[in-house]
């Protein structure tokens, strides 16, 4: 069962290596499901994993949470972002430290909020490359998945000058023939596979 808990993406930013723990005991939490809501049951989470659920005895290196009147959730997805845009950088004339600051911080912020899934269809291969050594460093954030390339008219949304010169620079040229379209979708099947892979293991094409 993999990481679905919004209280255990909370111990996860607030408690660094806790992934990596003997294993942590949540007692007492309801769980919200399909079917509604459970009655109070205990989950023990091994590594990156929920590895039991129901009436469970701690051994003596678990850490132990009593979660009684807490509901737990399976972790959300945010389906359409935009990790490259920073509300506000350009008008504040942002730094790229700053803005690549203020990408970790949302990166965290999912977690706590309980997002463990973000889909950016419009990120730049070097942007999500840079947040994803990060998560590998770290441990911090979502998974990511992202679309690619970007196909875009000129003058069009991601296709002006006026628009590409910071966010969205590396981003691939405005499309002007039905030759590039085919030629862009051939590339995207030799793409490598780039991904994020906290909280739990996954691979996901780029392209």
């Amino acid at each position: 069962m993999r990481i679905w808990l919004q209280i255990l993406s909370t111990v996860a930013v607030l408690i660094p290596g806790a992934t990596s723990m003997a294993g942590i005991l949540i007692k007492n939490i309801r769980l919200l499901e399909g079917a509604g809501i459970s009655e109070p049951t205990h989950l023990l989470v091994e590594g990156a994993t929920i590895s039991k659920r129901g009436s469970l005895i701690p051994d003596a290196g678990h850490i132990i949470y009593d979660a009684s009147g807490l509901y737990a959730l399976p972790g959300l997805i945010d389906s359409h972002t935009h990790l490259s845009s920073v509300p506000g950088a350009v008008f504040r004339k942002d730094t790229p430290q700053d803005v690549e600051r203020q990408q970790r911080i949302q990166l965290a912020s999912y977690l706590a909020a309980g997002v463990t899934t973000v889909l950016d269809p419009a990120i730049p291969l070097p942007t999500l490359q840079k947040l994803k050594a990060y998560q590998e460093k770290t441990g911090l954030g979502p998974r990511i998945l992202a679309l690619g390339p970007v196909l875009m008219p000129p003058g069009g949304y991601l296709g002006t000058e006026n628009f590409r010169k910071r966010d969205y620079a590396a981003l691939p040229a405005p499309i002007t023939s039905e030759k590039e379209i085919r030629d862009s979708i051939i590339k995207s099947k030799e793409l490598k596979t780039v991904g994020s892979q906290p909280p739990h293991p996954t691979s996901e094409r780029y392209g």
